[in-house]
């Protein structure tokens, strides 16, 4: 069945460092009024998910000493912060920030992504895995674990990126492999081609929360645009059916068959198929409430990007004896 989510990507950038200002309660004020106010900001357009950017709990131009020290003493308050928030107004909330782990390790720093479902408790934890040299040997910051499993939110399964991660080969075949309904994708840096390149190879959906203000966007598993955020309202927002799935075009619909164009003929606005031309792929969609996208597949005969690339791989296979 339809699986509509309104999904927010906000675009702020940090709080600057004052020179003339050394009082760090101070900061921690400044911090969470921009965190909050831009929080607040969007609520006006019902989101099911709120994402904040890259360690959006810093100062922009503190040492990294200061910056540590900071998540240290003033952490848990600020998570405490966004939990209360995700309670009162009922709403998911991926907040990106620097973190703290009283663990006794020489690393006990983490570049974070956690997830606070609609009651205000944590649904889950990403740490950033490929992080630039320089926040492990002078931020001692720690790596986090490849991912055994996504994140799962009340409207569907979540893979998580943070900045450099695009550059990890590694994340992203296991992502690959787990088939997440959404990416969530906060940055310092916009990735373009390799936001692309996520979104395509994962067949899914990316939503990226990026400083500075003007490259924010959400993207469909084929790169392309569906919303970006302005310097009017530093953030974007989309409705968007996670009810769907990425075929091939061969032998779905194509002058061997038209199964794609009959269940468009039966079920009207109940379905929907597009996808960009020379791609070979399309995302096919089930917009029905008493229906899924599993449905139609299984009625229409449709065959899958899996099966039909699991076809091909077999058949060679079969030709070199293997």
């Amino acid at each position: 069945m339809a699986r509509y989510v309104k999904i927010v990507g906000l675009c702020f950038e940090s709080v600057a460092n004052n020179l003339e200002i050394t009082d760090v309660s101070w900061y921690k004020d400044k911090i969470k009024d921009r965190i909050m106010t831009q929080l607040n900001n969007c609520l006006c357009e019902n989101p099911d998910l709120i994402i904040t950017p890259e360690c959006c709990n810093r100062v922009g131009e503190w040492t990294s000493a200061q910056k540590c020290d900071f998540y240290r003493i003033y952490g848990d308050e600020f998570q405490k912060m966004i939990s209360d928030f995700a309670k009162e107004h009922k709403v998911n909330v991926a907040y990106a920030c620097g973190r703290y782990l009283d663990d006794g390790s020489e690393y006990p720093y983490r570049n974070s992504v956690v997830y606070y479902d609609r009651n205000g408790e944590v649904a889950g934890i990403y740490d950033k895995n490929l992080l630039v040299p320089g926040e492990h040997t002078v931020t001692r910051i720690g790596f986090g674990e490849l991912p055994e499993k996504l994140i799962q939110l009340d409207f569907g399964s979540v893979a998580t990126a943070i900045c450099f991660d695009l550059h990890d080969e590694r994340l992203l075949d296991r992502y690959a492999e787990l088939q997440p309904d959404l990416i969530v994708f906060s940055s310092f840096f916009t990735g373009n081609t390799w936001r692309d390149m996520w979104a395509l190879r994962c067949r899914a959906y990316m939503a990226s929360s990026i400083v500075p203000h003007m490259n924010g966007r959400f993207i469909d598993p084929f790169g392309g645009l569906l919303a970006t955020s302005t310097d009017v309202t530093r953030y974007w927002a989309y409705k968007v059916n996670l009810d769907y799935k990425v075929i091939h075009s061969d032998g779905n619909e194509d002058w061997r068959s038209d199964k794609l164009s009959r269940a468009k003929a039966k079920y009207g606005d109940g379905f929907d198929f597009y996808g960009p031309t020379g791609t070979g792929c399309r995302v096919i969609q089930c917009n029905m409430e008493d229906k899924t996208i599993d449905d139609i597949i299984k009625e229409f005969e449709i065959e899958t990007y899996e099966e039909y690339f699991g076809r091909a791989k077999a058949l060679r296979k079969e030709y070199f004896g293997e």
